[in-house]
């Protein structure tokens, strides 16, 4: 009994330690990265098609959390996301939501902003947070907390790189098992990015 608890709480303490040399890790270097620029591939698994659905585009960040995806197939859509808006352009149809107003959008709008500025509280506020460490980074696991983020997200993974600390994937996990994954790649830093791009649709 004596030998069952203290290995439990080793691996407890392994686990804390392991998340903060990540945290530390990813404020660090973040905290040099004011822009990003860099290509995406976007999967969208269902278990309904036979196919994912593969899409491509240019991926754009600017401190403290803005940013897009503009699409080059299908080309014409877009997804920004300012400080207050998320805007969606798909298939000709355009939304705009107000994030304080979407528990769901609140909760990307945090996971981004953490994973592009290195500013952690996404992580910590409050959701199940797990992290592993392996050859070329670390892949960290998040269980929403929210109640009615948590209706359509089960899990959201990402894989940072070890050498700067950017985000390699993202993959957000419905209740369904359906997922969407996004691969980045090509990526620059300190680039020159015109706050024009997330003024969205006129």
């Amino acid at each position: 009994m004596t030998l069952a608890l203290l290995m439990s709480c080793g691996a407890g303490y392994a686990q804390g330690t392991l998340q903060e040399r990540f945290m530390q890790e990813l404020q660090a270097k973040s905290a040099q990265v004011q822009t990003i620029v860099c290509d995406f591939v976007q999967l969208k698994h269902n278990s309904m098609l036979a196919d994912d659905v593969k899409s491509h585009g240019k991926f754009r960040f600017k401190r403290p959390s803005k940013l897009s995806l503009t699409y080059d197939a299908p080309q014409g859509d877009r997804i920004v996301m300012g400080e207050e808006n998320f805007e969606i352009v798909a298939a000709g149809t355009h939304s705009v939501v107000k994030i304080a107003s979407n528990p769901l959008y609140a909760q990307l709008q945090e996971i981004f902003a953490a994973c592009f500025s290195g500013d952690i509280t996404a992580f910590t506020n409050g959701n199940d947070f797990s992290c592993e460490e392996h050859a070329t980074g670390y892949t960290v696991h998040i269980v929403p907390d929210n109640k009615r983020a948590k209706r359509y997200i089960s899990e959201i993974v990402l894989t940072f790189s070890k050498e700067d600390m950017l985000l390699d994937e993202l993959r957000i996990i419905e209740k369904t098992g359906n997922y969407t994954q996004y691969v980045f790649k090509s990526r620059r830093t300190n680039v020159a990015v015109s706050d024009a791009i997330f003024e969205g649709s006129r």
